[in-house]
């Protein structure tokens, strides 16, 4: 690969050092080009939960493409800075640099005319199942599923949907569950009460990071309680939100 007519190269975000999703190590995504004396940066990006004794070596090497560079995980910085003497930072996920006004114009009224709880899932699961309907139970309203996966073939409460009705449903829901990190984000955005269901199957890492950032860690769950459906104190997460945003808004200013 060659990138030569760039002032600046920005790598990320989401899971672009996964090498299970890549299928290894993509040149692309490790700076492994020819960018002569372009800064090259990486912007929020994540991987595996935990990284192999394997691929420790290589990683370690590919670090050095990198002038600047940022994680979305706190773990995967700690991680990060045994095989590199470069300065680690974690960013916050692209989608919270937008702030929460400018996310209430994108998109339109309700499409659903009624009550929903909204259970969203990327891994699906049947505890996340059980607690939605546990909580539908309590609020005595009925439950819209959206996935991310094909396989879910429930064509009565199923929904497939493009971006603008996916926020859309996310806006308008009275409670929100979820297995997935941008679910999470997304109930924080339109500040919809939620619970993020917390599988233990190590991908949970990304999840817990974020709760634990905005101090609602009780918010992660892995079977039902009755304390999940008490108010959120939005401004308090607000105010831990616009802090980590400027974090990152500081370290893009380094180099843009």
């Amino acid at each position: 690969y060659t990138l030569t007519s760039y002032d600046v190269i920005i790598v990320g975000s989401d899971q672009v050092w996964n090498t299970k999703l890549t299928h290894g190590f993509d040149p692309m995504y490790w700076g492994k080009w020819n960018h002569q004396n372009a800064i090259v940066a990486s912007y929020a990006v994540s991987m595996e939960d935990y990284i192999s004794t394997n691929d420790k070596k290589e990683i370690s090497e590919l670090l050095k493409n990198f002038d600047y560079i940022s994680v979305r995980e706190e773990n995967i910085k700690k991680q990060l800075e045994t095989l590199s003497n470069k300065k680690i930072d974690v960013t916050i996920d692209p989608t919270l640099l937008l702030d929460r006004e400018s996310w209430l114009h994108i998109e339109d009224k309700p499409l659903i005319n009624e009550d929903y709880i909204l259970l969203y899932q990327v891994r699906n699961n049947e505890i996340a199942e059980d607690i939605a309907k546990q909580i539908s139970q309590y609020l005595n309203i009925r439950i819209v599923h959206l996935s991310a996966r094909i396989d879910l073939c429930n064509n009565n409460e199923t929904i497939s949907s493009g971006p603008i009705d996916f926020l859309n449903l996310f806006r308008h829901a009275k409670f929100v569950v979820c297995t997935s990190f941008h679910g999470t984000i997304f109930s924080l955005i339109y500040h919809v009460p939620f619970c993020s269901v917390i599988l233990n199957d190590g991908k949970d890492s990304r999840v817990i990071n974020i709760l634990s950032q905005v101090g609602l860690t009780e918010r992660g769950i892995s079977k039902y309680t009755s304390h999940i459906v008490s108010p959120i104190q939005w401004e308090d997460v607000d105010k831990k939100i616009d802090f980590i945003r400027l974090k990152s808004i500081n370290y893009l200013k380094q180099f843009c």
